[in-house]
């Protein structure tokens, strides 16, 4: 038995990450090395190709078909994300129906999480640069500005007011209940004195 890992970068997931996955076997990269791992050799046993998801083979439904056309008679391929092993005996239309879900619903629902994620992260990250003047007086610090200021650190994207809502609240609550604690503050400031 032989067991052989093919990554790409038809995935979310990095090389890095592949790699990490099957760190006891060789690695090939699809497509520029595909022909390596499904080249014939005169070992006997069963030749398993690892691969994350069916979805990393290729790029294009041809491509898959070429691949699996050349896969030597004893062979099969281990997908890791759905725990299967699809058996080069299996019938071409049902793996390339599986490899067109794979990169249908599996990357691409990972990956526009992923997406998703990092989008969020940035305007977090924006939303954090004006968090300590959205609740003062719109007279000193206008939304306009504000926004305008959260929108140069999303890389010059503007932040619109739903957004910043999300994340801080309506302004005017934010800036009532602000102006709230600071009367409050000058109560017991004026107590303690």
């Amino acid at each position: 038995m032989t067991d052989k890992a093919l990554i790409s970068d038809l995935t979310w997931r990095s090389l890095e990450m592949q790699k990490a996955a099957f760190p006891d076997m060789p690695h090939f990269v699809a497509p520029h090395e595909t022909h390596l791992i499904l080249r014939k050799t005169q070992r006997n046993g069963v030749l398993y190709i690892h691969v994350m998801s069916l979805a990393v083979i290729a790029n294009n439904g041809e491509a898959f078909e070429d691949f699996w056309r050349q896969l030597p008679k004893n062979s099969a391929v281990h997908i890791q994300e759905d725990n299967i092993v699809l058996e080069s005996t299996f019938p071409i239309k049902k793996a390339k129906a599986f490899w067109w879900s794979a990169r249908r619903f599996g990357i691409a629902k990972i990956g526009g999480r992923i997406s998703a994620e990092k989008k969020e992260a940035k305007y977090k990250r924006a939303i954090s640069l004006i968090a300590d003047r959205w609740p003062k007086p719109s007279k000193d610090w206008p939304t306009h500005i504000l926004l305008k200021e959260a929108g140069l650190a999303v890389e010059r994207k503007k932040v619109s007011y739903n957004t910043a809502i999300k994340y801080l609240g309506k302004r005017p609550i934010v800036q009532a209940n602000y102006q709230a604690a600071q009367k409050r503050k000058e109560r017991r400031n004026a107590k303690a004195n």
